[in-house]
């Protein structure tokens, strides 16, 4: 049995996967299996795999339909038969020393999730920005600490990674325990819901200052498109993260309130910017009765001059003002 299962969810990657399994295999820490689901692709991503599961042993190969990330994540999870268990993106790489770090911080403090730092790479020229969360390293935090550095990042703007899924190792026996799974109802931000479900379980929870994992921004990656219920699902966040908020007894209503201003000038600028622009659900997104109940309570300073502009627009319910600002932004955006 591996000591880590690395989970890999793949639907037509074929142009980035040598990349990504190249930088898998020159990894340090050698007791791993990379499980790779294939998620219905229509690119030769499968015949990809194969080829390079002939040759190694600890890589597999599982089918599934088109049922996206979240499922294709699930299905890896309930395969995987390491202690722990890591997630990469198919288009992403990591440090040659990643699974060492995280497998030895994680025995060290009997930790149920090490997180580590990560870098963006962009432009033609690769050129690499780390982030770092300036969290306190090399122990087991305390619950006092976990939200007061970790939970907060929810609230604060600056994530530094906390949502994410690709820069942890997680014991994947406690999330079996706790019954963690990632959350296959939502149309985007599963890693978002998943994460924040285990810091409200309470792990022994270790950051390390090490920038292990890159997260390649690709051409067209960025493009986000239309999905039918996904701005929905953010109002549907962001009441959840008023709960935490309460539960914890912090005072973050106005961040809570502006992320949800942004996150709805969001999808409207991607509404707009994407053909044929999808003028029903504008509308109800402009006219939803909880957005304007927000709208009361935002930090409109904090928003970016396009946001302000549009954000004070739909305050005083000036719609035909949002849909022309929308069209002037969105050709900027």
């Amino acid at each position: 049995m591996s000591q880590i299962s690395i989970i890999v969810p793949v639907y037509n990657a074929a142009k980035y996967l040598s990349r990504t399994i190249a930088s898998i295999q020159a990894q340090t820490f050698e007791d791993w299996e990379l499980l790779f689901v294939n998620d219905g692709s229509t690119d030769n991503s499968a015949e990809i795999i194969e080829g390079y599961a002939t040759k190694d042993a600890r890589i597999k190969l599982i089918h599934q339909k088109n049922l996206g990330p979240a499922r294709a994540r699930n299905v890896g999870m309930n395969n995987a038969q390491g202690q722990y268990i890591s997630f990469v993106d198919s288009d992403d790489t990591i440090e040659p020393h990643m699974m060492q770090c995280m497998y030895d911080t994680a025995i060290r403090y009997q930790a149920h999730i090490v997180m580590c730092n990560f870098a963006i790479i962009s432009g033609s020229r690769h050129k690499r920005t780390e982030s770092h969360h300036d969290f306190t390293c090399d122990c087991i935090m305390t619950q006092n600490q976990l939200v007061q550095e970790v939970l907060k990042r929810y609230f604060e703007g600056n994530s530094a990674g906390v949502p994410s899924l690709c820069n942890k190792i997680f014991d994947l026996k406690w999330l079996r325990s706790k019954g963690i799974i990632i959350p296959e109802d939502r149309v985007r931000a599963e890693d978002w819901m998943f994460n924040l479900n285990c810091m409200e379980a309470e792990p022994r929870f270790c950051a390390i200052d090490d920038v292990l994992y890159n997260y390649w921004q690709n051409e067209g990656s960025i493009m986000h498109s239309v999905r039918e219920n996904e701005w929905k699902q953010h109002f549907e966040s962001m009441q959840i993260l008023y709960e935490v908020n309460v539960r914890h007894g912090l005072h973050y209503e106005q961040n809570i309130a502006t992320q949800c201003v942004n996150g709805s000038i969001g999808h409207l600028l991607c509404i707009y910017a994407n053909k044929p622009v999808r003028i029903d659900i504008a509308e109800q997104i402009m006219h939803y009765i909880d957005l304007h109940k927000v709208l009361k309570d935002v930090d409109i300073n904090s928003l970016s001059k396009a946001f302000k502009l549009i954000a004070i627009a739909l305050k005083i319910k000036q719609y035909w003002i949002v849909k022309i600002l929308l069209k002037i932004f969105t050709k900027k955006w």
